[in-house]
């Protein structure tokens, strides 16, 4: 493999790989209006992420508020191909509330998928560690996570993020109607960042 095609990014901090935008510069070019409550699900798309879990709270949220949307950034892998993750999103009528960039999001433009977006869902089934969380820390996003012993480590709840019981979609969709309602995830990110 050529030298050039390798980066090595190391866990922690992100903020030399990271330019931070505001949002409304970010949501501009992303093509959202400044009162949408976005969501972002960024990352390889696998089984294991629970994208499905993400889609399930939406379809409850949604008929309550038509501003909120979701942004899928990241390239399908495995079972998760481009055409199943749109069934998914189609099954549950949520073409108007999903936004799906369902490639490899060039570093170039990540600073604007995390500048644009209020909250970070980390919806695992199972982890080992998550670049993600790092990377959403930096840029002081809130995040809502499954309440797994490795995000435990990061994250307190109700602090700098908040925790749900994995796998479970109506304990989600609670969060996010809380964070949203509350408009705490400024202060959450805030506190989150690292």
């Amino acid at each position: 493999i050529s030298k050039s095609k390798i980066v090595v990014i190391p866990h922690g901090n992100y903020s030399h790989f990271t330019k931070f935008i505001s949002k409304d510069v970010a949501r501009s070019k992303l093509g959202f209006q400044e009162d949408d409550e976005l969501l972002l699900f960024f990352g390889t798309l696998r089984p294991d992420k629970g994208l499905d879990i993400v889609l399930d709270a939406l379809q409850l949220l949604s008929c309550r508020s038509p501003k909120l949307k979701l942004i899928i950034a990241g390239k399908p892998f495995g079972d998760m191909t481009e055409s199943f993750v749109n069934s998914m999103i189609l099954s549950r009528n949520l073409k108007n509330h999903v936004i799906f960039k369902g490639e490899f999001i060039l570093d170039s433009d990540v600073d604007y998928y995390f500048c644009a977006s209020d909250i970070l869902l980390l919806t695992y089934r199972r982890v080992f560690e998550s670049g993600v969380l790092n990377l959403a820390q930096t840029y002081g996003r809130a995040v809502i996570c499954s309440d797994l012993p490795e995000f435990r480590e990061s994250i307190q709840h109700q602090v700098n993020g908040m925790l749900f019981p994995a796998n479970d979609s109506n304990a989600l969709a609670s969060c996010i109607s809380e964070i949203l309602v509350n408009r705490g995830f400024d202060s959450m990110g805030k506190r989150a960042y690292i």
